[in-house]
């Protein structure tokens, strides 16, 4: 079952409400709008319960701008629900109660209503980052395991075997660690370009 995540965002938080396909209410769930470890929170609550999901957020990106890229940043699929279609399923849904809630409730069935509503997605140097940080990611890990399948074949393998085995992984482990300092290097280029600001702030690297 693809449960469907209406959003409505504002500036200091955001409310989320989960529908079935047929648009009723499973869940809800509000965080705060400020910070991208709080957005990576929702994104992991909502892994944990549903494997199929979509995101739907009213199109209102001077307010939902950092949400939506850290949706895409970590491979949600998300659609953009615009305000008028939004309107519409709250005026037909006539629910009592806090607004917020019967909102995102109004974009999740908006979303369901309109299948043929514009997917967001990441454009230029944003995509470009995202696609060569995975990349640099998934050699990391490879590298991770391969130096742990090393040490285990040092303490079990007969010493007769061992060098062939180690001179093998060694080179590979030294394959992957230039390939992903070269990815770094070329990471570190490409942020300066496009955003040098976010490199002076404390903490904050490529």
């Amino acid at each position: 079952m693809t449960v469907t995540l209406g959003v409505d965002p504002h500036k200091a938080s955001h409310t989320v409400v989960a529908t079935d396909p047929v648009g009723r209410q499973l869940t809800q769930a509000t965080t705060r709008a400020t910070r991208t470890s709080d957005h990576q929170e929702l994104i992991g609550w909502s892994r944990q319960h549903w494997p199929e999901r979509t995101w739907a957020v009213e199109d209102r990106r001077h307010v939902a701008g950092r949400l939506l890229a850290d949706l895409l940043a970590a491979g949600e699929q998300v659609v953009l629900v615009p305000p008028r279609l939004m309107a519409k399923a709250r005026q037909a849904s006539r629910v009592p109660g806090k607004s917020d809630p019967i909102d995102a409730l109004a974009v999740a069935r908006a979303a369901l209503q309109e299948p043929n509503l514009p997917q967001a997605h990441l454009d230029g140097p944003a995509r470009e980052l995202k696609l060569l940080v995975g990349h640099r990611e998934d050699l990391v890990a490879e590298r991770t395991r391969v130096q742990n399948e090393l040490e285990a074949w040092l303490a079990e393998l007969p010493a007769s075997v061992q060098v062939g085995i180690v001179r093998e992984l060694v080179g590979r482990c030294r394959e992957l660690t230039l390939r992903a300092n070269q990815l770094q290097a070329e990471l570190d280029h490409r942020v300066t370009t496009v955003c040098p600001r976010l490199l002076r702030l404390p903490g904050c690297g490529a």
